[in-house]
């Protein structure tokens, strides 16, 4: 039987902020034009970036599948539809199977602790 995580209540509120965080922000790339000195080829530009939590979820789990020498997407195993689906399951309450529940948790708690701070450094300059 595989392990469930499910989310404290006090962390739902973090959790889905991670999931509209996840929602919001992905990595698109734009041929730009580019200098005439570069000639006719345009050259490509990040026009938005995956936030940094996903970015470094994503690095730590690289696939150990042979890569294609011309395909230009990172490499790695954590599938971002499957990460929504787990977010937004916790989100509500929901149980959670997936392998990535507990990290995706413990990322939420680092939120809640920010904000816990930054109340705290609020109440203190007040």
């Amino acid at each position: 039987m595989t392990p469930t995580t499910t989310c404290p209540p006090a962390l739902r509120r973090y959790v889905k902020l991670l999931a509209d965080d996840l929602r919001r922000n992905r990595l698109e790339v734009v041929v730009a034009t580019a200098p005439r000195e570069r000639g006719p080829c345009g050259i490509r530009v990040v026009n938005s970036q995956n936030p940094d939590w996903y970015q470094k979820l994503c690095s730590r789990y690289r696939s150990t599948a042979k890569q294609s020498p011309h395909k230009q997407s990172f490499d790695t195993k954590v599938s971002r539809k499957r990460i929504q689906e787990c977010l937004d399951k916790l989100s509500r309450g929901d149980s959670s199977a997936s392998t990535f529940a507990a990290e995706l948790l413990e990322e939420a708690r680092m939120l809640w602790k920010e904000d816990e701070t930054a109340d705290s450094l609020a109440t203190v300059h007040a």
